[in-house]
């Protein structure tokens, strides 16, 4: 286990002072650090069963068109890097159209550079034999907003910007396909245990379920989808608010419905008992982490 971004800050640190930068080589989290990590690690566990987690952090801010060149520091301005949405939050900072355009730019770009960095490890996969017979997930924890329906960032809300990701899997032996439907990716690590000792996959188990999903750290209610209809419940200045989206009709999520189907309902029901048992469990582990005060 290597924690990239708590070693960079204290090298950082430490290489602030002139005589301590001759001797303390520069380290960061950006994704050719843990690229080369990686790559040193894979030639010794080739030789048996291994799992592996590569954590690239560069679709976060700072975005940049060069994150490669990025200080450690996450210090910088646009055009060229955006690292500011706490001042758009507050209001003291507007950004247009062409502006949000171009923090887009820089957004995409950063993807671009992780998707190079996956496929030096994915070659590196290949040259060792692995590729094979490695089990490959690839999965984000959240998306991205960039104003749509006011909201930046993530954390801020339940819109499909924000809990709609990317999960892929590279199956050795399978066809590859397509599927649109919702997946709780809290099954993902239940899925490759499965995988790994030869069990039925509990992905396949769900595959006509509806996937709920709630939040530990925002005071914003439940959610639940089956990837074209999403039920939201929670509370609104108004008072308890109860939204239903036809997401293939509606992608933006501009026109909410009030009329919630039976099934999304006690979809809600499973949501908010599964934010409990998390706050229970959980809150203090995220107190401690500094996500909650």
């Amino acid at each position: 286990f290597v924690d990239l971004s708590r070693h960079s800050l204290r090298r950082h640190a430490l290489r602030r002072a002139s005589l301590a930068r001759v001797v303390v080589p520069a380290l960061s989290d950006r994704g050719d650090f843990v690229t080369e990590q990686v790559l040193e690690w894979l030639p010794l566990a080739a030789e048996g069963r291994f799992f592996l987690w590569a954590h690239y952090l560069d679709g976060h801010t700072p975005y940049s068109a060069a994150p490669s060149t990025l200080d450690p520091s996450g210090d910088c301005e646009l055009p060229g890097c955006f690292n500011d949405w706490g001042s758009v939050r507050r209001g003291t900072r507007v950004l247009d159209e062409p502006g949000l355009a171009r923090i887009r730019g820089l957004y995409d770009a950063d993807l671009d550079y992780v998707d190079q960095e996956l496929e030096r490890v994915f070659l590196t996969l290949d040259a060792l034999g692995l590729w094979e017979t490695t089990l490959v997930v690839l999965v984000a924890d959240h998306g991205e907003a960039f104003g749509e329906g006011g909201e930046v960032e993530h954390g801020g809300s339940f819109r499909d910007t924000v809990v709609r990701v990317p999960l892929a899997f590279w199956v050795p032996g399978e066809p590859g396909r397509v599927s649109d439907r919702a997946v709780d990716i809290r099954l993902v690590r239940s899925a490759v245990l499965a995988w790994a000792d030869g069990t039925p996959s509990p992905l396949k188990e769900t595959q006509d379920m509806l996937t709920p999903f709630g939040s530990l750290l925002f005071n914003q209610g439940e959610g639940c989808t089956d990837g074209s209809t999403k039920l939201l419940k929670g509370q609104s200045p108004s008072g308890p608010q109860e939204l239903t989206y036809d997401l293939r009709a509606d992608p933006l999520e501009e026109r909410p419905q009030h009329r919630p189907s039976p099934a999304l309902e006690r979809c809600i029901q499973q949501a908010a008992q599964d934010v409990g048992h998390g706050i229970a469990g959980d809150v203090g582990a995220l107190r401690a982490l500094g996500y909650i005060e």
